[in-house]
Protein backbone atom coordinates (compact mmCIF):
# COMPACT_ATOMS: atom_id res chain seq x y z
CA UNK A 1 0.00 0.00 0.00
CA UNK A 2 1.52 3.16 -0.95
CA UNK A 3 0.01 5.87 1.17
CA UNK A 4 0.08 9.88 1.31
CA UNK A 5 1.94 9.73 4.25
CA UNK A 6 4.87 7.90 2.19
CA UNK A 7 4.63 10.58 -0.34
CA UNK A 8 5.00 12.99 1.79
CA UNK A 9 8.22 11.37 3.65
CA UNK A 10 9.52 11.02 0.35
CA UNK A 11 8.93 14.08 -0.83
CA UNK A 12 10.61 15.68 2.65
CA UNK A 13 13.48 13.77 2.06
CA UNK A 14 14.01 14.07 -1.46
CA UNK A 15 17.24 16.04 -2.17
CA UNK A 16 18.84 15.33 -5.73
CA UNK A 17 17.03 15.36 -9.41
CA UNK A 18 16.95 11.60 -9.89
CA UNK A 19 15.35 11.26 -6.25
CA UNK A 20 12.56 13.39 -7.50
CA UNK A 21 12.41 11.45 -10.71
CA UNK A 22 12.31 8.17 -8.89
CA UNK A 23 8.91 8.63 -7.81
CA UNK A 24 7.83 7.85 -11.25
CA UNK A 25 8.98 4.17 -10.98
CA UNK A 26 8.31 3.64 -7.47
CA UNK A 27 5.58 0.80 -8.63
CA UNK A 28 8.71 -1.07 -10.62
CA UNK A 29 10.58 -0.83 -7.36
CA UNK A 30 8.35 -1.78 -5.13
CA UNK A 31 7.36 -5.03 -7.67
CA UNK A 32 11.03 -5.60 -8.34
CA UNK A 33 12.41 -5.26 -4.73
CA UNK A 34 14.74 -7.93 -3.24
CA UNK A 35 14.25 -8.57 0.81
CA UNK A 36 17.24 -7.78 2.67
CA UNK A 37 16.60 -7.85 5.87
CA UNK A 38 13.39 -6.89 8.58
CA UNK A 39 14.05 -4.96 11.88
CA UNK A 40 12.10 -3.96 14.71
CA UNK A 41 11.13 -0.29 15.14
CA UNK A 42 13.06 1.91 17.28
CA UNK A 43 10.90 3.87 18.07
CA UNK A 44 9.00 0.55 19.86
CA UNK A 45 5.26 2.45 17.90
CA UNK A 46 2.67 0.20 19.26
CA UNK A 47 1.24 -0.07 15.35
CA UNK A 48 4.56 -1.04 13.67
CA UNK A 49 5.03 -4.90 13.78
CA UNK A 50 8.25 -4.77 11.38
CA UNK A 51 9.85 -3.05 9.30
CA UNK A 52 11.21 -4.34 6.32
CA UNK A 53 14.00 -3.05 4.02
CA UNK A 54 14.30 -4.04 -0.01
CA UNK A 55 16.98 -2.66 -2.38
CA UNK A 56 15.78 -2.46 -6.49
CA UNK A 57 17.75 -1.75 -9.11
CA UNK A 58 17.28 1.26 -11.73
CA UNK A 59 18.58 3.34 -13.96
CA UNK A 60 17.70 6.84 -14.06
CA UNK A 61 19.11 9.64 -16.57
CA UNK A 62 21.51 6.73 -17.85
CA UNK A 63 22.49 6.90 -14.18
CA UNK A 64 22.42 3.07 -12.19
CA UNK A 65 21.08 3.27 -8.73
CA UNK A 66 20.54 1.20 -6.00
CA UNK A 67 16.80 2.10 -4.65
CA UNK A 68 16.40 1.06 -1.03
CA UNK A 69 13.20 1.15 0.33
CA UNK A 70 11.18 0.75 3.83
CA UNK A 71 7.88 -0.77 4.04
CA UNK A 72 6.12 -0.97 7.48
CA UNK A 73 4.02 -3.88 8.65
CA UNK A 74 1.39 -2.47 10.55
CA UNK A 75 -1.33 -3.88 12.89
CA UNK A 76 -4.81 -4.63 11.47
CA UNK A 77 -3.67 -2.65 7.90
CA UNK A 78 -0.49 -4.51 6.43
CA UNK A 79 2.48 -3.65 4.72
CA UNK A 80 2.49 0.07 3.95
CA UNK A 81 5.62 2.46 1.94
CA UNK A 82 6.95 4.20 4.05
CA UNK A 83 10.13 5.98 1.94
CA UNK A 84 13.29 5.18 -0.36
CA UNK A 85 16.08 6.42 -1.64
CA UNK A 86 18.85 5.99 -4.13
CA UNK A 87 22.55 4.76 -3.92
CA UNK A 88 25.19 5.29 -6.89
CA UNK A 89 26.26 1.93 -7.88
CA UNK A 90 29.57 1.11 -7.52
CA UNK A 91 31.89 -0.80 -9.92
CA UNK A 92 33.68 -3.80 -7.68
CA UNK A 93 37.33 -3.27 -8.14
CA UNK A 94 39.49 -6.09 -10.50
CA UNK A 95 41.20 -8.52 -7.87
CA UNK A 96 44.18 -7.76 -9.83
CA UNK A 97 44.67 -11.33 -10.49
CA UNK A 98 46.22 -11.57 -14.35
CA UNK A 99 46.84 -14.67 -14.98
CA UNK A 100 45.84 -18.33 -13.28
CA UNK A 101 46.85 -19.74 -9.81
CA UNK A 102 49.32 -22.37 -10.03
CA UNK A 103 48.05 -26.03 -9.42
CA UNK A 104 44.74 -24.90 -9.93
CA UNK A 105 44.30 -23.00 -6.52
Amino acid sequence: MVSKDGLGEWRSKSKSREQVLSIKILDELLENGIFVRGAMDKYDRKNVETIFYFYSDCTINSQEYKAVLTIKRIKNYGDKYYHHYLQDKKTEPCSGLTRPAENGY
